[in-house]
């Protein structure tokens, strides 16, 4: 089992089996934060507004899934959106390659 922490073990695999194994830490990873904010909320639900985890984790998984308005930017894009946004950087900045 201390093979699969190697990185040695990792450059071994298959870009299909390293895709299936990033995937299955980030999907585990989600699950704990969600976890982690509803046992924060736990102590304050009543009948009134409990929410099972399951219905929680699948709700934030829903939210997740909604597409952003920026959807397709490039890292320099988004850079340069979020200094214009911010309201700093200047204009060689913004325009530089």
């Amino acid at each position: 089992m201390h093979s699969f922490y190697d990185f040695s073990y990792v450059r071994t695999l298959s870009p299909a089996n390293l895709n299936r194994l990033l995937h299955n830490a980030f999907a585990k990873k989600e699950e704990r934060i969600a976890w982690e904010v509803w046992i924060a909320r736990f102590p304050n639900m009543t009948e009134e507004n409990y929410i099972s985890f399951d219905d929680f984790k699948a709700d934030a998984q829903q939210q997740k899934e909604v597409t952003s308005e920026h959807t397709g930017e490039t890292v320099k894009d988004l850079y340069n959106r979020f200094k214009k946004e911010a309201g700093g950087g200047s204009k060689d900045e913004n325009n530089s390659t």
